[in-house]
Formats: structure tokens, C-alpha cells, sequence
């Protein structure tokens, strides 16, 4: 079997400290859930399932019939239960996955790309995005790894068990990845940046 690989967007929290639904934020007039799937558009993936949990309903009607919607009933218990419930749901065809944030606003097609290049060099290894002084995702998973992955609970993700597999890590140095969204005014200086910069915000590579 080849290297079959869906992306896994993970989009099930509350948000409290945005104080809105963060997943439908204006990104120069889309949803920020739109503006993730935009960078996932055109790669080699067998499909894309987003997790959704808080405000599942307002969100899904944004969301293109191209992608599958996982409903994480144990959203609120944290990042790793919702993880761990995109895990369960992958079909027994798929033998890697790509897990990703909704509010990793700064990656760009591009970056997705090298990490899928990186693990067709490398299918037996986890790849995972260097962001210079740490870790994380986006990550790709192999399907031996999925087990451990579906038991994640609480706040914990994907970080800690990354470093329990530091040996079979291949690193993609990744910079865009060190940006999150976790306030309103983190997306205002976001996108204030990115026009001073004169780099549209909905630009895809």
C-alpha cells in the first residue's frame, strides 16, 4: 500500500479568550476555518475532516461538502479528546495523517507541502514542524502511531507524545507555525503585519 494521508483539522474549542467563535473569524472576509482548508487545497491528501465540538452548528454551515466533520462530544475536556476522537474516525484505508490547527493563521500551502514531501522520503517516520525553539504540529502520523493517539486526553495534545518519540522525528523547520491565534487582538496585529508587509493574508503558494 502507498502513503495515504488526510489531513486532520483540529477545530473543536471554545475560544473563551477570543470572546468569540474564533473558527468563523473575519479573515479579509472569510471565516478563519476557510482560510485554513484554502492552504490544504491542491495537495496530495485522500481527504480533510475537520473536529468540531463548541458551536458545532454555526460552524459546519461554513464549511464545503469536500470535507468530512467529526463532532467531538468531550470537546470541552481539551485538545487531546478531540484529537484522539479525529483519530478513531480515520478510515482503515488512510496510513498517515496530517493534524493541523484551525488558528494557525501564518502557514501556507507551502509548508504543508514540505512536511508531505518530507514523509514520502520518510514514511515510517513522524513528521513535525520545527519552530526553532520548539516543536509541534502540523505533524504527520503514521498509522503505527494512531493507537497512542486515540488515547490523548485532557489539554494535552500532540507535544508530549512527540517527545516520547523523539527518536523516529524527522523536523521541518517551520516559523509560520509559531503563530496561533488566541485573541482578538492577536488576529488584528496578525493581519496588520501581513498588510504592512504587502503579503495578502489569503494568499496561497
Amino acid at each position: 500500500m502507498g502513503i495515504n494521508t488526510a489531513a486532520l483539522v483540529l477545530a473543536a474549542g471554545q475560544a473563551s479568550r477570543f470572546g468569540a467563535i474564533k473558527q468563523l473569524a473575519n479573515l479579509n472576509g472569510l471565516p478563519m476555518i476557510i482560510h485554513a482548508l484554502a492552504r490544504l487545497e491542491g495537495l496530495s491528501l485522500q481527504a480533510v475532516y475537520v473536529v468540531l465540538g463548541a458551536n458545532d452548528e454555526a460552524i459546519q454551515v461554513h464549511l464545503p461538502a469536500t470535507v468530512t466533520v467529526v463532532h467531538a462530544p468531550d470537546w470541552g475536556r481539551g485538545m487531546g479528546h478531540s484529537l484522539a476522537c479525529g483519530i478513531e474516525q480515520l478510515p482503515d484505508d488512510i496510513n498517515h495523517v496530517l493534524v493541523t490547527l484551525c488558528d494557525q493563521v501564518a502557514i501556507e500551502q507551502g509548508d504543508y507541502q514540505r512536511l508531505l514531501q518530507r514523509s514520502h522520503q520518510h514514511p515510517e517516520k513522524i513528521i513535525a514542524s520545527d519552530y526553532g525553539q520548539r516543536m509541534g504540529v502540523p505533524a504527520i502520523f503514521c498509522r503505527s502511531d494512531f493507537c497512542a493517539l486515540t488515547k490523548l486526553s485532557g489539554d494535552k495534545g500532540a507535544r508530549d507524545y512527540l517527545q516520547q518519540q523523539i527518536a523516529r522525528l524527522q523536523l521541518v523547520f517551520m516559523p509560520n507555525a509559531r503563530t496561533d491565534i488566541d485573541t482578538q487582538d492577536d488576529l488584528i496585529q496578525w493581519q496588520e503585519n501581513r498588510q504592512r508587509s504587502g503579503h495578502d493574508p489569503l494568499q496561497t503558494e
